[in-house]
């Protein structure tokens, strides 16, 4: 059995052989990463990265994303660069920002999935392909306060913000969809912080679940699996997220009630991650039987049922130490786990 099968039953609620590992079973497909533009004069020239299509042009440390924002990457991902409001006034979204989007028709997608696919075996690897959350989109291009200012303020505005963007990735779905045949699709928005929502759920409601929807069900019709990525407290906006018709939960940090989630939902919703990010093995300077044993830990509380997949969920950041420990403890805790 692949790490692919063995996920996808995970996901269809049966008895996976073993626990999946989410680097292990999914191959993240990032199909507008080539649109970014590399700032002349910033970072090192020579200090470029291969992107999942294996093409080499990218500046590392900052580029402006397809929006027009001005973006640095740091050791835990990129961030809008310190002290740069790309968007003042949401009301004139189109001339302070990149719009309109590229031409998505005159991309060529085949040859795209070509080159991800000499990359990636899709019958070993489950193929997730990402797509843009708007609200972080509007906390990017205005910073924090100016966006929530905007949606309270301005939410006309932020709609027609907003569609134009969920029309346009819908319509990059369904071009791309053909060739790169992806089993999930993975949507989402940061809206929560480690205490709570950065918005009421009735504020989610109104002006961000739309478009979640709109991508959800776009992929559901297409064939696909749907995926929400959610950090932070947000489990007030689970049910919004099961009537859409999502499937999957990522990265479900601990600050949220698992337990209660998993015994409400069973495997009409999928934990993928479930580590304890703020817990003894998620402090700076965890020593190695430290993050090994908090595995064990989450695989233990959440792994029994098998409607569980596990991921560090990102949060081990730039140390890469603790990624290789979290995984390995995982693949071996968890290669036996359902066999005890």
């Amino acid at each position: 059995m692949t790490e692919k099968e063995n996920l996808l039953k995970a996901i269809r609620g049966e008895q996976p052989e073993w626990v999946p590992i989410y680097w292990d079973a999914v191959a993240w497909n990032l199909p507008l990463v080539f649109l970014n533009k590399p700032i002349p004069g910033t970072g090192n020239p020579d200090n470029k990265f291969l992107d999942v299509f294996g093409f080499e042009h990218i500046d590392r440390e900052r580029y402006i994303d397809i929006f027009g924002v001005d973006m640095t990457f740091t050791i835990d991902g990129a961030i809008p660069t310190p002290g740069i409001i790309t968007m003042t006034d949401i009301t004139k979204w189109r001339e302070q920002l990149t719009f309109p989007l590229p031409d998505l028709d005159e991309i060529d997608f085949e040859g795209l999935a070509e080159g991800f696919y000499s990359l990636n075996d899709h019958d070993s690897k489950a193929v997730a392909m990402l797509t843009n959350g708007v609200f972080i989109i509007l906390v990017n291009a205005m910073g924090f306060e100016g966006a929530m200012c905007a949606m309270y303020e301005n939410p006309e505005a932020c709609h027609e913000f907003f569609q134009a963007i969920t029309d346009w990735e819908e319509k990059r779905l369904r071009l791309s969809f053909p060739h790169f045949k992806p089993d999930i699709v993975l949507t989402g928005d940061d809206v929560a912080a480690a205490h709570q929502m950065f918005m009421s759920p009735e504020m989610y409601a109104e002006m961000i679940a739309p478009y979640h929807k709109q991508i959800a069900e776009t992929a559901i019709e297409l064939g696909a699996i749907v995926e929400m990525h959610c950090c932070g407290k947000c489990e007030s906006v689970i049910p919004q997220w099961i009537d859409m018709g999502v499937k999957i939960w990522q990265p479900a940090q601990q600050i949220n009630d698992l337990h209660a989630i998993t015994k409400k939902y069973g495997n009409k919703l999928i934990i993928n991650g479930g580590w304890d990010t703020h817990g003894p093995g998620g402090l700076p300077g965890a020593s190695e039987e430290v993050v090994r044993q908090s595995v064990r830990d989450t695989i233990d509380k959440f792994a029994a049922d098998g409607n569980y997949i596990f991921w560090d969920g990102g949060m081990t950041g730039g140390d890469y130490q603790k990624f290789e420990w979290t995984v390995d403890e995982a693949r071996k805790y968890g290669r036996t786990f359902y066999k005890k």
